[in-house]
């Protein structure tokens, strides 16, 4: 017997739902705008006025919650040390819904935080989850970009 002819693949193939095109992946132009925006720094400023001045383990963190809607743009996008990420992610979700996000198993992955050179300098953290889960103080974090 015949095998069946197969449709074209670009007939078989299922559109995207309209929040599968929703992707957290930033562009590096954007990335690179909101490290030379933020200097390469926290750009956390508490209510008295106050600036944090991490220059370490800063994460790219949106000032519109990604999760409520806000774009993946320069504008809506700046730097936060750990710290200062989470406080805001309290304030955007409630802390009785982060506290359950954080105790949660992370997944085995290696990422990648801030990945920049400012004047010449490399100035880039990398966070090794799976070797923080067995560090004794936590997160380790790693000066050379390329390791």
């Amino acid at each position: 017997m015949p095998a069946k002819p197969r449709a074209p693949r670009a007939a078989r193939v299922a559109k995207p739902t309209p929040s599968a095109q929703q992707t957290r992946h930033l562009k590096a132009s954007d990335r690179r705008e909101v490290w030379r925006h933020d200097e390469g720094r926290c750009g956390f400023v508490g209510e008295d006025g106050h600036c944090c001045n991490e220059t370490r383990g800063l994460q790219f963190a949106h000032k519109e919650p990604w999760a409520k809607g806000g774009p993946n743009t320069a504008d809506n996008l700046g730097l936060r040390c750990p710290t200062h990420n989470a406080l805001e992610a309290d304030r955007d979700y409630g802390a009785r819904f982060m506290m359950k996000k954080r105790t949660q198993k992370p997944l085995k992955v290696r990422e990648s935080i801030a990945r920049y050179v400012l004047r010449g300098k490399p100035c880039a953290a990398l966070v090794d989850v799976e070797r923080a889960q067995r560090a004794p103080g936590g997160v380790s974090y790693t000066a050379d970009p390329l390791s």
